[in-house]
C-alpha cells in the first residue's frame, strides 16, 4: 500500500496539519508562517528523513570502523596450524546464508568415489568385523582343520592309518592338482557338489547353524552351504591354491530370499565363485542376485562396506557479493569431516541355509 506521506514530505505534512488545528490570521498567521519555514528546514535536514529510493543496500551497509570483522576458518586450516605446516594458497569461498546452487566450496579432500573398486570380491571394501558368533564359528573350524591336518599327515605316511574320509580327501586333492587355473576350480566345485548331499543343520545336527570341518563333511556325506564352501576351501588349499587368494563369502540370496555361503577364488585378477547351486564356477561380479555381507579368510571375519558418496567436481570460485557479509562456515565444517557412511554392525547372521 502507498504511504499517505512519503518520508521526504513528512515535515511538510506534519506542519500543515498543525496549522489546520491552530488556525491562521493576522500577525499570528505571519508568526506561524515563519515558524513553519524554520521547522521545515530543520526537519528536512535531519538524517532520519534523509532517505532516497533505491539505496537500501547503502543504508544497511555495516560500519566497518565500529564493528569487529567476522573471522572464518576451515578444518584443514586449523589442523595445519596446530601441526605447524602450511597449506597451499587456494581460493576458498564460504557458504552464504542463501547461496546459489552448488556455490559452496570446501578445501577438504573429496570423499572416495563410488567408481573406485576394491581388490576384494564384488569390488567392495572389507573391514574387520566385531567379535561375535561368526568369529567363534570360524575359529572352531580352523582348530578342527588343524587337527585334521595331523590326520592327513599320518595318512600320507601310512595308508593303513587313513580314515575313509581322509583317503577320499587326499585322492580328490591329487586329482585336482593335475589341473591348472579355472579347470582346477571347476574340478573341485563338481567333486564337492557330488560328494555332499545337501542337508540342513537342523536335520543333521539338531542345530540351526553348525559349521563342520572338511573331513567331517566328507565322512557324513551331508552338509549345507557353508559346509560346501569350507570343504572347497580346504581342498583347493591342499591342491596348491594360496589361502591369500580365497574368501568364504556370506551373502544374501535375493532370488531365494535366504542367506547363503559360497567360495570365491582370485584367478587372473578376477574373483571366481564356487557355488553348490552351480555346476560350474562363475564370475562373482555376474552373480548380481547376491548381496555380500561378510568374507572369511585366514585373517578372520570381515564386513563388507562401500563408499557412500561420489566425489563431485569443485566449481570455480565466484566473485564476492553483498551476501558474503553474512556468510557462515557450517558447510565447510560438514564437508571437511566427510568419509565413509556408517553402516550397521551385524553381530549375528540368521541361520545359513
Amino acid at each position: 500500500m502507498t504511504p499517505f506521506c512519503r518520508p521526504h514530505l513528512a515535515a511538510r505534512c506534519l506542519l500543515s496539519a498543525a496549522l489546520v488545528f491552530a488556525g491562521a490570521g493576522g500577525a499570528a498567521a505571519k508568526q506561524k508562517a515563519r515558524l513553519f519555514s524554520e521547522a521545515e528546514a530543520a526537519l528536512l535536514s535531519s538524517p532520519i528523513l534523509d532517505w532516497k529510493p533505491g539505496k537500501e543496500a547503502e543504508a544497511a551497509k555495516p560500519n566497518r570502523n565500529s564493528a569487529p570483522q567476522a573471522k572464518f576458518f576451515t578444518i584443514n586450516g586449523v589442523l595445519a596450524k596446530r601441526e605447524g605446516r602450511a597449506l597451499p594458497a587456494a581460493p576458498v569461498r564460504l557458504a552464504a546464508i542463501e547461496p546459489p546452487a552448488n556455490a559452496a566450496i570446501s578445501d577438504a579432500v573429496p570423499p572416495l568415489s563410488t567408481t573406485e573398486r576394491s581388490l576384494e570380491p564384488f569390488g567392495l571394501f572389507a573391514f574387520r568385523a566385531p567379535e561375535g558368533e561368526l568369529w567363534t564359528k570360524w575359529r572352531g573350524v580352523e582348530a578342527a582343520m588343524k587337527r585334521e591336518a595331523d590326520s592327513l599327515a599320518k595318512c600320507r605316511a601310512s595308508l593303513p592309518d587313513c580314515s575313509p574320509a581322509a583317503l577320499q580327501f587326499l585322492l580328490l586333492a591329487q586329482t585336482a592338482s593335475a589341473y591348472d587355473g579355472k579347470a582346477r576350480l571347476a574340478r573341485v566345485n563338481r567333486a564337492i557338489n557330488a560328494a555332499v548331499r545337501y542337508t540342513s543343520d537342523l536335520a543333521q545336527y539338531g542345530e540351526l547353524d553348525y559349521w563342520s570341518a572338511p573331513l567331517d563333511t566328507l565322512a557324513s556325506g551331508r552338509g549345507d552351504c557353508e559346509d560346501y564352501a569350507i570343504a572347497k576351501y580346504a581342498l583347493l588349499r591342499e591342491s596348491g591354491v594360496s589361502p591369500e587368494h580365497m574368501r568364504i563369502l556370506l551373502v544374501r540370496d535375493n532370488l531365494r530370499r535366504e542367506d547363503h555361503a559360497i567360495l570365491a577364488v582370485l584367478h587372473d585378477d578376477e574373483w571366481i565363485a564356487l557355488d553348490n547351486h552351480l555346476n560350474s564356477p562363475a564370475k562373482a561380479d555376474l552373480l548380481t542376485h547376491y548381496a555380500p555381507l561378510y568374507e572369511i579368510d585366514r585373517n578372520g571375519v570381515h564386513l563388507f562396506a562401500a563408499p557412500y558418496a561420489q566425489a563431485q567436481p569443485v566449481p570455480a570460485p565466484m566473485p564476492a557479493t553483498a551476501a558474503t557479509t553474512t556468510q557462515t562456515t557450517l558447510d565447510t565444517v560438514i564437508r571437511a569431516i566427510g568419509g565413509f557412511a556408517s553402516f550397521a554392525w551385524m553381530a549375528n547372521l540368521p541361520p545359513l541355509i
